[in-house]
Parts: structure tokens; C-alpha cells; sequence
């Protein structure tokens, strides 16, 4: 009687880490952007938890995976860039239901929502041709949205899609889906 207890007691255990283990992490997947021919940024790397993984690969990761994806992101363009606007859109059934954003922003000064620069230094400044940054979802814009999936039954998101938005240069020109243009004088 007393093996049939603690055989019960095993068999209890196992199915706990394994309904845990199942729960919490699954194969998750970031679709990389529309290329353009003219694109003045591309993802040179990306990490979740620190672990980098490649380019359209499947990763196993937890719920709350998007929070810990890290982007570098490079300037190959000729100019200094002030901002860029990339997101992270989560679609249901094919169509585009929200986006998570992340952004880069020029400051002058250290800054808890900027990016850092490769060696995890906060990045002041512009970000110069041939320069990298790496950037994520602030925790505030993470909250927020998660919590707009949460209303639509969608908050453990498998895959999402990475879209470059705008691209904002310091001569005054900027960058979207594709086409340049000159920035309006007020």
C-alpha cells in the first residue's frame, strides 16, 4: 500500500513539471521585415533572455517573450538617423489586431528609455552610419499592449511580425515603408 502511495505521489510530481514546463515556454517565432532596396536600417541581431537566435528561426521561449526580445538594429544608410519607429505587429486569423512598439529616440543625455549601444552602454546621440543600437519594448508600452491583448483573449502570442515604420534623419529628410521623403517645415 505504502509503493502504491508513493508511486502516486511520483506520478503527481511528473505531471506537474510536465504541464509547468509545457505552460510556460512553447516554440515562439519573429518573422523578419519587407526588405526595401533603399532600407537605412536592418536587424543584425536578436535576442530573447540573451539568448541570440537567427533569422526567422523558431525559438522556445517564455509567455512574456516579447518583453525580453532584445533587436540590434544597424544604420546603413549615409546619414545620421534621430529615430526610428519599428513594431511588432500580432496578428489573429491573418489580420494585424496590434503592434508593439519599439523605438529609438536621439537624446543628449543618458536616458532610461534609450537604446544601448553594443558594449550595453545607454546610446546618446544620433545614430551614425555603420552604427548599431539595440533596442526592445519599453516595460510601459509592454504592460499596455499586453493588456490590450488580454481583452481580445490573445496574450500568450506565439508569433509576430517585425515592420520598419519611419526612419527620421538629422538633415531634416526621413524614411517610410520605402520611400524618402523631406520632413514638412512648421
Amino acid at each position: 500500500m505504502r509503493f502504491i502511495f508513493k508511486l502516486g505521489q511520483c506520478l503527481c510530481v511528473i505531471v506537474l513539471l510536465v504541464v509547468a514546463g509545457t505552460s510556460q515556454s512553447k516554440p515562439r517565432l519573429l518573422v523578419s521585415p519587407v526588405l526595401y532596396q533603399d532600407q537605412p536600417i536592418v536587424i543584425v541581431g536578436r535576442e530573447v533572455a540573451g539568448e541570440p537566435f537567427k533569422e526567422n528561426e523558431k525559438i522556445i521561449a517564455d509567455e512574456d517573450w516579447l518583453k525580453q526580445l532584445v533587436l540590434e538594429v544597424k544604420n546603413v544608410s549615409s546619414k545620421n538617423i534621430k529615430s526610428f519607429d519599428i513594431d511588432l505587429v500580432i496578428k489573429d486569423r491573418g489580420m494585424p489586431v496590434l503592434a508593439f512598439p519599439i523605438n529609438f529616440r536621439t537624446y543628449t543625455k543618458p536616458n532610461t528609455s534609450d537604446a544601448l549601444t553594443t558594449n550595453g552602454e545607454a546610446k546618446v546621440g544620433v545614430l551614425q552610419p555603420g552604427e548599431s543600437v539595440k533596442v526592445k519594448i519599453t516595460a510601459h508600452s509592454f504592460e499596455v499592449f499586453t493588456n490590450e491583448l488580454k481583452k481580445r483573449n490573445l496574450e500568450n502570442v506565439e508569433r509576430a511580425t517585425i515592420e520598419f515604420r519611419f526612419v527620421y534623419f538629422d538633415d531634416g529628410t526621413n524614411w517610410a515603408f520605402g520611400k524618402q521623403s523631406r520632413i514638412p517645415q512648421m
